[in-house]
């Protein structure tokens, strides 16, 4: 099943953006990295049980939203650099699509595929998509605070991520370097989160969804920093997925 809220959240972008002649917000990026580090998740846990129907049904759902989303994204724009990173973005996308919906149309009882060209060419969409958030904001740095829930989610969602490739990799070298940088993005939400907590725990409306956020993380944010020990990835990719939902509807308040 997809995740209710993060679709229902971007479904809207996507019908709001096409009656705004295609906007070019970094508000509409972030929504997108949201999107794509979603389909990135799922393609981990893929690796870990090839056999889990449930996680193939919500990656073709994701494929489908972005599909949506990045075909409607501009193919030019005025400013050089943006023009660069949006031919790329375009040029990735088709292929990662196309290899995506392929991968969750596999039988079950076949053998996991080796997927890391495919997981290559999305970090690779991933950073241009972040690239071009930051190019559209240094035109306006005041846009940032209003992406503060978002990108404590886009956060959370890339911790889940890379938690997710270390319990499915054999590479030990490269775990280890990743391992640390787990931690230090571990680091950086809680303070993050923190600060936002202290902020908002008193508003009416945001309070509620930001203490379950807040509760959740406290959970995982355990296994999180005993990895290697233990590791629960089914558990970890779950509950982020919530504080992710839970983030993303205290924007909308906003």
């Amino acid at each position: 099943m997809p995740r209710p809220l993060l679709i229902f959240f971007l479904l809207w972008t996507t019908l709001a953006t096409a009656e705004s002649n295609v906007s070019l917000s970094p508000e509409q990026i972030i929504k997108q990295e949201l999107l794509l580090n979603s389909l990135i998740q799922d393609i981990h846990l893929l690796q870990l049980n090839f056999q889990n129907q449930e996680t193939k049904e919500r990656l073709q759902d994701t494929v489908t939203q972005l599909d949506k989303h990045l075909t409607g994204l501009p193919k030019t724009h005025h400013n050089h650099e943006t023009r660069q990173l949006l031919l790329i973005t375009h040029s990735l996308w088709p292929v990662i699509s196309q290899h995506s919906r392929w991968l969750a149309k596999l039988p079950a009882k076949q053998e996991a595929p080796k997927l890391n060209t495919l997981i290559k060419a999305l970090a690779k969409l991933d950073r241009q998509l972040q690239i071009l958030r930051q190019t559209i904001l240094a035109a306006n740095p005041k846009a940032s605070q209003q992406l503060r829930f978002l990108e404590q989610a886009l956060l959370m969602q890339k911790m889940s991520r890379e938690y997710l490739f270390l319990t499915s990799s054999s590479q030990q070298a490269l775990s280890k370097a990743r391992q640390q940088q787990l931690q230090a993005m571990a680091k950086q939400f809680d303070q993050r989160m923190g600060k936002i907590y202290q902020e908002f725990k008193a508003h009416p409306h945001a309070k509620a969804p930001l203490r379950q956020a807040s509760m959740t993380w406290n959970f995982i944010s355990k296994s999180i920093g005993q990895y290697p020990r233990r590791p629960v990835p089914s558990t970890v990719a779950r509950y982020s997925s919530q504080i992710v939902d839970q983030l993303a509807s205290i924007h909308n308040m906003f």
